[in-house]
C-alpha cells in the first residue's frame, strides 16, 4: 500500500507540473501567434507609435555614445552615469514596446469639440473628442501637443499617458 501511495503522489505531482507546463506553452504560442500576425500585418502598428519607439531607441544610443566620448575625453565616471541612464531609458523602451506589441493601449478617434485649460500653470488641457457615433471622450493632454478645436485627431493612450497623436485629414 505504501508503494502504491508513493506512486499516486508522484503521478499527482507530475500531473500538476504537466498542467503548469501546458499553460506556459499555451501562453508562449499565443504570444508567438500574436507576434507573427503583427509581422505579417505591418500597418497594424500605427506610424506615430513606431516613431515613438525609434525615438526611444535612438535616445539610448545617443546617451551611450556621449558617455563613451566623455569618458574618453575626461574619464570622470561619465561612462557609469551614461550606462545608468541608458538602463533606465531601456526599461522605458521595453515597457513601451510591450504596450505597443501587446496592443494594451486605447484609441480615441474623432473631432475635438472642446478644449479647456486645466491647472494653475495652464500646462495641461482637457479636450473632449466626439467620434462619428456621437460619443464623447475626455482626455488630458499637454498644451505642447498643438491640438486645435474643430479638427479630427486619432489619440493613442494607456490609462492617463498619451502615447501619440495623429491628425486625420478628414
Amino acid at each position: 500500500i505504501k508503494g502504491e501511495r508513493c506512486i499516486s503522489v508522484r503521478l499527482g505531482i507530475l500531473r500538476r507540473r504537466l498542467k503548469r507546463y501546458m499553460r506556459y506553452l499555451k501562453n508562449v504560442f499565443y504570444r508567438l501567434r500574436q507576434y507573427m500576425s503583427i509581422q505579417n500585418n505591418q500597418p497594424a502598428i500605427p506610424e506615430v507609435l513606431k516613431t515613438r519607439l525609434w525615438t526611444a531607441a535612438s535616445m539610448i544610443a545617443c546617451v551611450m555614445a556621449v558617455g563613451i566620448f566623455m569618458e574618453y575625453q575626461l574619464g570622470d565616471g561619465f561612462l557609469k552615469l551614461s550606462c545608468l541612464c541608458s538602463i533606465c531609458l531601456g526599461i522605458r523602451f521595453f515597457d513601451l514596446l510591450l504596450i505597443i506589441y501587446d496592443r494594451k493601449y486605447e484609441v480615441v478617434e474623432g473631432e475635438v469639440v472642446r478644449i479647456r485649460i486645466c491647472g494653475i500653470q495652464k500646462k495641461h488641457w482637457e479636450i473632449t473628442v466626439r467620434n462619428q457615433q456621437g460619443e464623447e471622450k475626455t482626455v488630458f493632454i499637454s498644451e505642447q501637443s498643438n491640438i486645435r478645436k474643430g479638427r479630427h485627431y486619432r489619440i493613442y493612450f494607456k490609462k492617463e499617458a498619451i502615447l501619440g497623436i495623429e491628425e486625420q485629414g478628414i
